[in-house]
């Protein structure tokens, strides 16, 4: 059976799958979350799956202020090539009031699941279990390996959780996707600090406060000066779409002896979300002189903890694969254009990260946070939306894990000798595309500039232009042995004219999807968003395909290029 309908198959079976994680508790406090998964790997167990159980020391546990915490690994190697994670937490915030329904019953309404986790993120290990599950049933031909990280402590930061698991080298993954929503591939987040500040004063008798060094009116002085500094964070909005403006929130604050008496001390704690255009040092060094300075008062004393830093999520080299890969999958799943973006919050994805693995977000879940009502009463997920998250997430580890030709040594100077052909045909006053074609021993038999001017020609592009010529001037039996190398990946129309001339391999820069984001509907280059691969997988003979490749060097190629007038 196709993947396609395998997923369809199986979607009772997926739905009861996240049913029975939903009626399961573990809320995070209080942090009992091994019972929750002794289920979980017992439902993968059903499923065919071998699951490792890592339990987490208990002195560990209890260091991070849970009771018990077991992370579970399960791993799928279709043959040799990369290891792509897939990471889910278990552990939810406690359901709290004002639910129409039991959070824990997974009641279905309109086709709506309801409960707590639904969302966030218990249909995310449903999803990547059941991709998985699509990709072995299938019997794909793939090469590498998928696994998939059941953790539970990210609503208490993910140091025990996946921070633990890479730290004891359980899992080293050369790629990672973690828990998302499915209309976006998140690619950046914010990090977070958490302070807590001590004011400490001197107490005195109500009638005689003059005696005394009121810590509550110093606090006060800190937190004036804390929501000034909020409210210019406002106006520093973040370069990258979907993060908005650094945050900053005093949540908990607690002091003081008694009514009549003049207070002591008083300690609150603070939460400042900071984006990734942000320096964490220097946004902690920044808070700490602030706060010092408004508390340097007589008889006052202030002391100042780091209880918590998350540092932001920024790309890695290599997330940019991962990222245009479920864009387009996705997209053409859900019949919407789906693109990346970065959100406020912070996530466990930071802990691959800064492992140095790739990673982006993206998962089971509504458009939004507020649509999934996420931490909050009446958490839900739309079921459809689970069903082609899963396939969208299995079609793009396909494709990711698909059996590709290796760069050859020449590979990369080759294609940026077409990024120079790009750059000429731009310099001429012509589209931003070039293309040359290589022979077995990779000497440049043919350049290819594109052709849309003089006569203004829409099918004037460089690698149609190209397999025309070597076409009429190469056997076919020679071409099979040349490369075409092309600054973007091969359109339809070209894919088509690189199949009939014979030409057997080809090398390219940026996808078309990706080529589609830049120039949009522009009249001149309405872009056809499909991969050459599937043009060739349609013939009767090999094409192999290289690609995306140097997408960075591809892209600056079209920069100011397609502004409208």
């Amino acid at each position: 059976m196709k993947i396609g309908e395998i997923v369809e198959s199986q979607a009772a079976a997926r739905e009861e799958f996240l049913a029975a994680l939903v009626r399961q508790p573990s809320d995070n406090p209080p942090g009992d979350c091994n019972p929750h998964a002794a289920l979980t790997a017992s439902l993968i167990e059903e499923l065919g799956f071998t699951v490792e159980r890592h339990v987490v020391p208990e002195t560990l546990v209890k260091a991070h202020g849970m009771i018990s915490a077991t992370n579970l690994i399960i791993r799928h190697c279709f043959g040799e090539g990369p290891t792509i994670a897939l990471n889910a937490h278990g552990d939810v915030v406690p359901p709290g009031e004002g639910w129409r329904t039991d959070p824990y019953r997974s009641e279905i309404i309109d086709g709506w699941m309801y409960g707590r986790g639904a969302a966030v993120s218990k249909s995310d290990i449903c999803s990547y279990i059941f991709a998985l599950k699509a990709l072995r049933d299938s019997g794909a031909s793939l090469a590498g390996t998928v696994e998939v990280h059941v953790t539970y402590d990210e609503e208490t930061g993910g140091e025990i959780g996946p921070g633990w698991l890479l730290a004891e080298g359980l899992s080293k993954p050369d790629y990672a996707i973690a828990a998302g929503f499915s209309y976006s591939v998140v690619t950046a987040h914010n990090g977070c600090l958490h302070l807590e500040v001590a004011v400490r004063g001197k107490s005195a008798h109500a009638a005689k406060p003059e005696t005394g060094h009121d810590a509550l009116a110093a606090a006060t002085a800190i937190l004036t000066q804390l929501y000034a500094e909020r409210d210019a964070l406002r106006t520093r909005v973040s370069s990258i779409p979907g993060i908005g403006a650094p945050g900053l929130t005093v949540g908990l604050i607690q002091g003081g002896i008694n009514t009549n008496v003049v207070p002591d001390k008083i300690r609150f704690r603070l939460d400042r979300r900071i984006t990734p255009d942000e320096n964490p040092a220097e946004v902690e060094a920044g808070l700490r002189a602030l706060i010092a300075a408004a508390g340097d008062l007589p008889g006052i004393r202030v002391e100042i903890a780091q209880i918590l830093l998350a540092k932001p999520l920024t790309p890695l080299p290599g997330a940019e694969r991962l990222a245009e890969t479920l864009c387009r999958q996705a997209s053409a799943v859900f019949a919407t254009e789906i693109g990346t973006s970065g959100a406020p919050l912070y996530t466990d994805a930071r802990h691959y990260a800064a492992a140095g693995v790739p990673i982006v977000l993206y998962g089971a879940g509504p458009q939004s946070i507020e649509e999934a009502n996420a931490h909050r009463a009446d958490e839900r997920i739309f079921l459809p939306d689970l069903h082609r998250a899963t396939l969208a997430l299995a079609l793009s580890l396909a494709e990711l894990l698909a059996p590709r030709a290796d760069l050859i040594p020449q590979d990369e100077t080759l294609l940026r000798k077409s990024f120079e052909v790009a750059k000429a045909a731009r310099a001429a006053g012509c589209h931003p595309f070039g293309a040359l074609l290589a022979g077995p021993d990779g000497e440049v038999l043919m350049e290819q500039q594109n052709g849309f001017l003089p006569e203004h020609d829409m099918t004037g592009h460089a690698e149609r232009i190209l397999s025309g010529r070597a076409s009429v001037k190469y056997g076919a039996s020679f071409l099979r042995r040349c490369t075409l190398y092309s600054s973007a990946e091969p359109c339809a129309m070209c894919a088509g004219a690189i199949y009939w001339s014979g030409i057997g391999r080809v090398v390219y820069g940026m996808s078309e999807h990706n080529l589609k984001q830049i120039t949009g509907d522009h009249a001149e280059n309405p872009t056809l968003d499909l991969p050459c691969r599937t043009i060739f997988a349609a013939g009767q003979r090999d094409v192999q395909v290289v690609g995306p490749c140097l997408v960075e060097e591809s892209r600056a190629l079209h920069e100011g290029a397609w502004a409208r007038n």
